[in-house]
């Protein structure tokens, strides 16, 4: 299990441009926006981007951190996508629950969703 938390997050350059090309925008709400797409590897991979906007230097980690446990903990890894998580202003004050219920509609029901967007629990 060890080699799968290091292979969830890693990408270079080339990998990130690759990516996204090939991810469609599932969720676009102002915190957050969603994109998800193939995976390249064995496993489902998570690119999180955290501007400055977002807060100070620790608010921006506990979001990544978040963000990375969730997808492992609840083994989205497995589900065969590649997912970008680009954060927005306000993105550093959505709960672990809000997160969770967000990432688990969105990642869960990628393979049926058509156009419709996801929104965020209250």
């Amino acid at each position: 299990m060890v080699r799968i938390t290091k292979q969830i997050s890693s990408f270079t350059q080339k990998d990130i441009q690759e990516l996204f090309k090939n991810t469609r925008l599932v969720v676009m709400q102002p915190p957050l926006l969603i994109r998800i797409g193939p995976a390249k590897k064995s496993v489902g991979r998570l690119l999180v981007v955290t501007p400055k906007a977002v807060g100070s230097a620790p608010i921006r980690n506990k979001l990544r951190r978040r963000l990375k446990s969730l997808f492992y903990q609840e083994k989205f890894y497995s589900l065969g996508k590649d997912c970008i998580i680009l954060a927005r202003q306000g993105a550093g004050e959505l709960t672990y629950e809000q997160l969770h219920t967000l990432l688990l509609n969105t990642l869960s029901s990628s393979t049926t969703r058509t156009s419709a967007p996801t929104k965020l629990p209250e």
